[in-house]
């Protein structure tokens, strides 16, 4: 079996290295390693340079296209360059424990390969748990095998097949950030009709804290984020749930206006501006879902 990790990074050169080294130490050894560089300014263009392991592979970019086009293009030359069965996924601040590979690869033989995605778990850098990602109702059905099911999961470690990017294609880049995971883990378990399970025993470290802010008290210089994730999340259950999903989610984005006028700490025309922004462009926003050329298979051509 053959994996390939895909990192998306920008500016921060000092988690890329650390997240490598932890790559390069994995139990179960990987195939190909491919650093999305989204046109980082820090050193990070000449750092890759010095790169001479064949295991690298180096993508470095014009423009910053965001975590989402980082990782559509990164799954896009995974396929299309390697022979990988399975691609993990994950930004440049994840450290995984050396085991992390493993613990993945042994839930992929437990389900002989049956499933839609995998998540590792998910620590934060303050010790809190990840806030993705989100448990199915019937959670526990596999938790023998030391897996819950899940519905949705983050691009923090996450383990999908080459034959499912063939069936559902890459992840939406016109996303550019927060949002886009959810939309493809929640595409892959729509499309393909499967199960994805969180893999408790397959541990990752996340560097970032586990900040609980919400539209109502965040800084301001990241509603620009907000707004995103507003449309991002809409796009997701207009296209991947069932109807009555989207229109609950309408109504409770609808209600949050009222409520951010209510609760916001400060800057509440801005912070309302921000979630109305984000309802009206995700009616409209519709990106085409991409898929990588399939004529140009590496696996089935070599």
């Amino acid at each position: 079996m053959k994996i390939s990790a895909v990192v998306v990074t920008y500016n921060r050169i000092n988690c890329l290295k650390k997240c490598l080294q932890c790559l390069e130490k994995q139990t179960y050894p990987l195939s190909n390693i491919i650093i999305v560089n989204n046109n980082s300014d820090d050193g990070t263009t000449e750092y890759l340079s010095t790169l001479t392991n064949d295991l690298y592979k180096i993508k470095n970019l014009s423009e910053n296209v965001g975590g989402a086009g980082g990782f559509s293009i990164g799954t896009k030359y995974a396929f299309e360059h390697t022979d990988s069965d399975y691609f993990w996924v994950m930004d440049d601040d994840t450290y995984p424990t050396s085991s992390s590979l493993e613990e993945l690869v042994a839930s992929v033989k437990e389900k002989d390969g049956h499933f839609g995605f995998l998540s590792s778990n998910v620590q934060y850098s303050n010790g809190g748990g990840a806030n993705c990602p989100e448990a199915s109702k019937d959670w526990n059905k596999c938790i023998d095998q030391s897996l819950i099911k899940v519905d949705i999961a983050s691009f923090v470690s996450l383990l999908y097949s080459r034959d499912t990017v063939r069936k559902v294609g890459l992840p939406v880049a016109e996303m550019f950030i927060w949002g886009d995971d959810f939309e493809y883990t929640s595409r892959i378990n729509n499309k393909l009709g499967t199960e994805s399970f969180f893999v408790i025993k397959s541990l990752v470290h996340h560097d970032s804290n586990n900040m609980k802010v919400t539209i109502y008290d965040c800084p301001l210089n990241m509603l620009s984020r907000y707004k995103l994730m507003y449309r991002n999340n809409i796009y997701a259950m207009k296209h991947n749930f069932p109807k009555y999903n989207f229109v609950r989610k309408m109504l409770s984005d609808t209600l949050l206006l009222f409520l951010v006028l209510c609760k916001a700490d400060n800057n509440k025309c801005k912070r309302f501006m921000t979630v109305l922004k984000g309802i009206l462009s995700g009616i409209f926003f519709n990106p085409k879902i991409k898929f990588p050329n399939l004529n140009n298979n590496y696996k089935d051509n070599n």
